[in-house]
This record gives structure tokens, sequence and C-alpha cells, in this order.
């Protein structure tokens, strides 16, 4: 037995020793003292692309490999390494950093993975395309400065530029031009690397040197005097004469010198080169006879004012004015109408001005005089410079009322007004005239109110249509078909009976039996005032009456004949039925019940039986209501006043049907032993 307990003891000893070595290593591992295998995370870095912009592009996005995630609480953080500005793709990568919820660095605990992204930069694509501009050849200036170029696709990058070389290929008519350029950022570097540039190239005409020459204006105010040749100038607008070439103009003129223009005209033009030869021939001249010599009136600006009236039919103008001063004109503070000029006074007023009649917008021109101060006419040595003025004529509001009109109805009779005046108008100019149409739709054959719409209108000034003068406004009007009035009244065979009274009974009142008669049953109707329409068939709305009141009866189920045709539900629409009830009265009825008077010994139960006599019974009434008689004190010697009591035996029954009247009766309580 000792060696059994010894074998037990050692057995469980080993176990806490096993068990506190486990516990210990979970411990050291958790707190980190035994490292435990790092955990493996894969990471992505997502690809990024553009088109190039001049600006550099890095990757900023990534995605965890398949089974990768970290542990709860644990946050990464990525460092990407690697950016890229011109065309081209390198790879992207990043450094690794995980935080636990405080923040502490747990990057230790994981090895990471990181597959490398793609950072992508394509060209920007651009077309350069030379334009297809003639080319003056072969006056000894560099082609290069004269052809010109434009993007016709796409466009550069915020401030890029492009730095153009051409290659020319000269034929017979034209110079085959093939384009090639280097493009520059803002710092002066090439970035064309970074361009897919398409080129287009150009057949470019050429032929003799092209030479424009444009005659000069020359302008004076008025002095008697033609221009002379001193005043004469041209000058060459187009093409490059090489250095020390001239040339003759040679001019045909024929101005007179009074007010007005005249065209100066290049008649032949002659070139020499520097050694003094004719070589015209060289050349493709053209000229421009621009060139105005003109000798210009005095110029005046007058300013007319805007102006509006309303339209009435007759014809308005506008000539208010000012004139405005300039550097050389003096405006008469006093007097806009009046100017000075070179020390001279005139004198402005207006002859003539636009007319208007109907309504609309139109320029208001104004014709001007202007004398001087001798009153001589000198209009003609003056510009009038006439300011914008706008002549109008505002509609006039008109408000056209559509007739109405009232009908009573008839049978079959369609009704519509065929009028082409309209009921009224307000705004309507005196001597015109308004013509309407009616809408097709405004027509009415039952009875009821349609709207009666102006479908169409029209004023007239004499014969002449002056509707588009007026701002119009049309109020509908209406037809209206009134329900014919049919009123019935009720007769009683002959003796015209429209009210009945009875005293109530309990039984109440069959009123279709009391609206009849022996000779002459059910000879009860409502009759119209209209003979052609009679009531044929009557149910009234009340079979019983079973308490005191006034009733009024009305037919509830009727037909109405007109002729010898039945009138159907649709046909009694237009139709206004009034019926005038039979009154029907159902009187209180009086009842007297009389407490009958006797005597009774003391101490004796009262005798009650047929105590209380009813007059006027109308048979039912003790049904309806028991009657009690009230106690009395029959211990005592004496004389008592006794009454009754109502109490109802039957639900329905109700003493407001009944006047009752009620007699008390005297008892008399005697003692025989002391009489």
């Amino acid at each position: 037995m000792a060696k059994m307990k010894m074998s037990v003891l050692l057995v469980g000893a080993a176990l806490l020793v096993l068990i506190t070595i486990v516990s210990t290593y979970l411990v050291l591992l958790l707190t980190n003292v035994i490292p435990s295998d790092p955990i493996k995370v894969e990471i992505l870095i997502n690809d990024v692309e553009k088109v190039y912009d001049g600006t550099p592009l890095k990757a900023d996005s990534y995605t965890f490999g398949e089974g990768s995630k970290l542990l709860k609480g644990h946050t990464l953080e990525l460092e990407y390494i690697g950016s890229l500005t011109d065309a081209g793709s390198i790879k992207s990568s990043a450094t690794a950093h995980v935080y636990d919820g405080d923040h502490t660095d747990k990057t230790n605990d994981y090895s990471f993975k990181i597959v490398n992204g793609n950072i992508t930069v394509n060209k920007k694509h651009i077309a350069i395309s030379v334009k297809n501009e003639a080319l003056d050849y072969g006056d000894g200036t560099n082609l290069n400065d004269k052809v010109k170029y434009e993007i016709t696709n796409g466009g550069l990058c915020s401030g890029h530029k492009i730095v153009p070389d051409y290659t020319f290929v000269e034929g017979t008519t034209s110079v085959a031009t093939t384009m090639t350029a280097e493009i520059f950022d803002a710092n002066g570097v090439n970035v064309t690397k970074n361009y897919e540039v398409e080129y287009r190239s150009a057949n470019l005409p050429i032929n003799k040197t092209k030479l424009t020459f444009k005659t000069e204006s020359k302008e004076k105010t008025y002095d008697g005097d033609a221009f002379s040749d001193r005043d004469f100038a041209t000058t060459l607008v187009y093409g490059t004469l090489p250095e020390g070439y001239t040339y003759d103009v040679l001019y045909n003129y024929t101005g007179k010198g009074n007010v007005g223009s005249t065209e100066l005209v290049i008649s032949t033009i002659v070139i020499y080169d520097n050694m003094g030869d004719d070589v015209t021939s060289r050349f493709d001249i053209t000229t421009q006879n621009t060139g105005i010599l003109t000798i210009n009136p005095i110029e005046v600006d007058v300013a007319v004012s805007n102006k509006e009236f309303t339209y009435d039919g007759q014809e308005h103008s506008w000539s208010d004015f000012e004139v405005r001063g300039d550097a050389k004109i003096t405006v008469d503070q006093s007097d806009t109408t009046r100017f000075t000029y070179n020390n001279y006074s005139y004198g402005v007023t207006a002859v003539s001005s636009t007319k208007a009649v109907d309504a609309g917008s139109i320029i208001n021109i104004v014709n001007f005089r202007i004398v001087d101060s001798y009153g001589e006419d000198v209009t003609n040595n003056f510009r009038i410079n006439q300011t914008s003025a706008i002549l109008t004529i505002n509609k006039k509001p008109l408000i056209i009322y559509a007739d109405s009109k009232t009908w009573d109805y008839e049978e079959d009779t369609p009704r519509t007004i065929t009028e082409k005046t309209p009921a009224k108008s307000q705004g309507l100019i005196t001597g015109h005239k308004i013509t309407v149409e009616y809408s097709s739709a405004s027509q009415l054959r039952n009875a009821g109110t349609v709207k009666n719409e102006i479908y169409s209108y029209e004023v007239l000034d004499g014969d002449k249509d002056v509707t588009s003068n007026y701002n119009v406004t049309t109020v509908d009007g209406t037809l209206t078909i009134n329900k014919k009035k049919v009123t019935f009244n009720p007769v009683y065979t002959d003796d015209g009976v429209t009210s009945i009274s009875a005293y109530y009974t309990t039984y109440g009142y069959d009123i279709t039996s009391m609206l009849t008669t022996d000779s002459n049953p059910g000879d009860f109707k409502f009759v119209s005032d209209d003979i052609d329409i009679i009531i044929l068939d009557i149910t009234l709305n009340y079979d019983s009456l079973l308490h005191a009141g006034n009733y009024e009866i009305l037919p509830a189920e009727y037909k109405i004949k007109s002729g010898n045709t039945v009138l159907t539900a649709e046909a009694l629409k237009n139709y206004d039925i009034t019926f005038n009830p039979v009154k029907f009265q159902i009187k209180r009825t009086p009842v007297f019940i009389v407490v009958d008077s006797t005597s009774v010994e003391i101490n004796n139960s009262p005798y009650i039986d047929f105590i209380c006599t009813i007059f006027n019974d109308i048979g039912d009434f003790e049904q309806d209501f028991d009657i009690v008689v009230d106690d009395f004190d029959y211990t005592t010697v004496g004389t008592y006043n006794v009454g009754i009591t109502l109490e109802q035996a039957n639900t329905e029954a109700s003493l407001d049907d009944y006047i009752l009247t009620v007699t008390p009766g005297i008892i008399t309580v005697y003692d025989p032993a002391n009489p």
C-alpha cells in the first residue's frame, strides 16, 4: 500500500511541473521574451498611369495579397518609393510600418512581401500643321521667318513652347514645306521626348515677289482749294523691296476741291534697283486705291431722345433734340439747338422726322437744317451725326368680353351665339369696330352652363385690319340653359286637400289608406301646373306614423310623362322638379285619469283595484303604461290626497304622444273602534 501512494505522489508532482513549464512558456511567448514567427503579409502596390503634363506621378494606393491581413487594432502605413515626371515607365515600391492603437511600432511582428507596381507616364499627343499661306519668294529674306504653324490637335502643357524648324524643296509654283520642332518647358529644358508629335506638311504656293501699294487718305476741312500733289501719299503695305530699291508713283486725280470725297487712283508704279535700272517686271504688283481725298464738312452731333406713344390710330412723330459739343464745337447751354464753330454761330432746326401710326418700334430718323448767323443754308458744309433714337408705338390694351346669354330649356333646341359682335369691350378707339368668331364648342342643348369662348377676333378701322395694334385680352362669356321649373302640388280627390290631421293612437296610421276614399280609392296625386306633365304612380315615403308630430309627405317613387311619353332620367335632368308636400299632423291625444275617492280601515291594506278611472281611453294606454297609485299612510287616521305614477310598460311608448290630466283621489283612513 505504501508503494502505491508514493507512485501517485510522483506522478502528481511531474504533472505540476509540466503545467508550470507550459504556462511560463506562454507568458514569455506573449510578452515577446521568447520571439514567435512573424506574420506574413503580402502588399501589392497599385499601378498608376497618366498622360504627360509636366508634373510628377507617384503611387498612392495598395491592396493586400490573398489571405493577408493585419491583427485586430493594427494599422498599416506605407511610404511610397519612386516617382516619374517624363514619359516612360518605372517600378514603384514602398516601405511598410505597422502601429497598434497606442501607435506603438509593431512592424517586427510582420514579414512583408512588397510587390512593386508600375508608374507609367504616356507621351502627350499633339499635331502641328504648317499653315497653308502663300510665300513671297525671291526677295532675299529667310523662308523660316515667313512660314507659320498652328497646333491642330491637342495642346502643350502649361508654360511649354515650340521652337520650329523647316525644310524646303523648291518646285515650279510651290515649295514643299516640312516641319520639325523641339519643345521646351518654362525653364528652357528640352521636353520634346515627352510628346508624340504628328507633323503635317504643306505645299506653299510661290510667285513673283508680291508687292502691294495702297494710296493713303488725306482729309481737310473745306477751304476752297483742291488737293495738290504734295498731299498725295502711297505706302508699300505688302512685300519687301531689297535694300537700295526705290519706286515712283504716278496718279490719276480729278478732284475739284468741293465738299466731298475723291478716290486717289494709282495709274503707274515703276521700281528701280540700286543701280537705277527699271526692274518692275520682276514683281507682282497690286494696288489698293484706298486713298480717299476728302474735304469734310464740319461734324455736328445731334441727339434725338427716344419716345413712346400708345396706339390711338393717329400719326405720331418726334423730333426733340439737342446739339452736343466736342473739342471744336461749343454748344450754347441756354439753347442746345445752337452752336459755335471757328468763331461762327449756327442754328439747327429739325425739318422732318420718321412718322408712325401702327404699333411697333422703328429707328427715328430726323432730318436737320443748319443756317449761319446770316440766315444762309449751310447744311451741306456739315455732317450731322444723329445718335440712335427709337420711336415706339405701344399696343393699346383692349379687353373683349364674349357675349353671354341665358335661355329656358326647350326640348331638342340647341343654343348658341352666332352674332359677330362681342358683348362689350374696354379700350377700343372710337370709330373702330370689333368682330368675333365664337368657338364651335360653345353650344348647349341640355340644361347647364358652358363657356362661350372667343375663337378669333378682328379689329377694323373702316376696311383696314388694325388688330395687331392692340394688346388684346379676351374674357369668356357663358351660355346657360336653365332647367325647366315644374312644381307638383298635392290634391286629394276633388276637395283639394293638402293637409290632414288626427289624434295619436297607439296603433299608428296607415297613410296610404288615409289618402284614399271608399268611392275613389287611391285617387291621391301630385299634379303639376303644367298640364303636359302628370304623376302616373306614387309611393309615399311613410307607410305608418307612430308618434305625435308634424310630418311632410313627399313622393318617393314617381313617373312623369310629357304628352304620351314617359320621361327618362336623362330627360328629367333638364327639369327643376319641386314637390309641395302633404302636411300631416298627429296631435297629442288627451287622456284624463281620475283617482277614485274611498275609505279604508286603519291598518288594513289599501284598496287599489279599480281605484282609477280613465276617460277618453284610446284603447291601449294601459298596455303602454302601468298606473301605480301613490302611497299613503294607512296606519294613521286621516284624509289623504292620492295621485298616480305612470311606469312605462312598452319600450316604444312615449308620454310625449299624450296630453295627460290627472285628478287626485281622496282616501279616508278611519278606525272602526273609534268612529
